[in-house]
């Protein structure tokens, strides 16, 4: 006789699950397991209350390349936003086109794409700052430079010199200026979530919950990437129940397959239980 299949899942459950002893990133169990992907009885990692202000933190966080940020302005709730090609500031909302991955190029060139857009924060030629480029160029490479009294500041270079960000004059959108210059002091917000936020052993190496992979504000957020199938390979998971509202794509679940995972979707809604 075969055990029977393990299951890891993102399920609607209110109650809190201890986690085991034994690390999610331990050697895979030798029963497969069982997850669930989808709701939430609160958003994991960016919680934005109707009460409290986002984004937390002191605007202090390093720049690491591979991390996604949320670029406000300092000590505010007002964020880098991208709109179309352009980049506003905005009020910080759950929202996609105000988190930012720090990437860096072969030339040792650092720079920022947002997270929807697949597009980076960079110039025109006439000094506006815009977010439209596919790709990492001299337009793209950004320089931040950390003040001590907090903070800072955000610059590009023009010409061999160093323009700094500034808002334009009751505007909403960004123009660079010259160094000396009244420009924005910049705080880096670091977000810190693994793939699958909130995984927890149910029934230890049986049956477990998460998130959604790669979840951040809501359904649509979710990605089954290389990333996430890994994590399920390692952990030992070969059937995913997903209560999300939105299935995975084709490719997707090509890519499941490939790695013999079931995948079963039952859509739920926002704070409500299956009722199959």
């Amino acid at each position: 006789m075969t055990a029977p299949p393990t299951s890891l899942g993102c399920m609607f459950d209110p109650t809190h699950i201890p986690l085991p002893e034994s690390s999610p990133s331990a050697p895979p169990p030798q029963t497969p397991s069982t997850h669930y992907c989808g709701q939430h009885t609160s958003p994991p990692s960016i919680s934005l209350g109707s009460n409290e202000m986002y984004p937390r933190g002191n605007g202090n966080s390093c720049v690491e390349v591979g991390q996604r940020f949320i670029i406000s302005i300092y000590g505010t709730e007002k964020v880098f936003t991208a709109v179309g090609d352009c980049a506003h500031v905005r009020t910080c909302v759950r929202d996609l086109t105000q988190i930012w991955t720090c990437v860096r190029d072969n030339n040792n060139q650092f720079g920022f794409i947002n997270q929807r857009t697949a597009r980076f924060l960079g110039r025109d030629y006439n000094n506006n700052l815009l977010c439209s480029a596919a790709m990492l160029t001299e337009m793209e490479y950004l320089t931040l430079i950390k003040l001590s009294s907090g903070g800072y500041k955000l610059c590009i270079s023009v010409d061999a010199s160093l323009l700094q960000v500034q808002l334009k004059p009751d505007s909403d959108t960004m123009q660079l200026v010259t160094v000396g210059a009244s420009s924005l002091t910049i705080g880096l917000n670091q977000l810190d979530e693994p793939v699958f936020s909130r995984f927890e052993w149910v029934i230890p190496e049986r049956l477990a919950r998460s998130s959604a992979p790669h979840y951040v504000c809501g359904d649509e957020d979710q990605s089954m990437d290389m990333e996430a199938v890994n994590f399920l390979v390692r952990n030992g998971i070969t059937n995913l129940i997903s209560v999300n509202t939105q299935p995975l794509s084709m490719r997707e679940l090509l890519l499941l397959s490939c790695h013999e995972i079931t995948y079963t979707h039952i859509a739920v809604a926002d704070y409500h239980s299956p009722n199959s």
